[in-house]
Order: structure tokens, then C-alpha cells, then sequence
């Protein structure tokens, strides 16, 4: 499954890097747009709560996350 690097940055100059499926990330937009309040967001790293009065940006890396590693075959 295809995944993307979200930058979420906050007041502050505090900055948190997710992976997220591709397929999500409208859903997550939709979530983050809101604005308000405490929203929930799971990420490959584990599951979120977001305070989304001091999100001040979001960035989604353009390409697909690149899997680095050795297979065995």
C-alpha cells in the first residue's frame, strides 16, 4: 500500500513528520481542516491526538515514500 510523509507544524516551531496511506490523506485534510478542537490521526508511527488550535500548517511530500531495505529471496 502506498504511503506519504505528512508534515503537520504547530505553534511554536514544533513540527511532526507521519506516514500515511495514500489513500487517507484526503480524509486526514478533512479532519485537520476542521480547526478545532482534539482529532485522532493514525499514522504508521502509532496513533495521534492533535490539539488543532495550535496547528498552524500542513505538508504533504509530493511521490510515494521509498522503501529502503534488503529482501531476502
Amino acid at each position: 500500500m502506498p504511503s506519504r510523509h505528512l508534515e503537520v507544524g504547530f505553534e511554536g516551531g514544533s513540527v511532526l513528520r507521519l506516514t500515511v496511506p495514500e489513500e487517507r490523506l484526503g480524509d486526514i485534510s478533512a479532519v485537520l481542516a476542521d480547526g478545532s478542537g482534539w482529532k485522532t490521526i493514525d499514522a504508521e508511527e502509532g496513533e495521534y491526538r492533535l490539539n488543532l488550535g495550535k496547528l498552524l500548517y500542513t505538508r504533504v511530500e509530493p511521490g510515494e515514500v521509498s522503501q529502503v531495505g534488503f529482501g531476502g529471496g
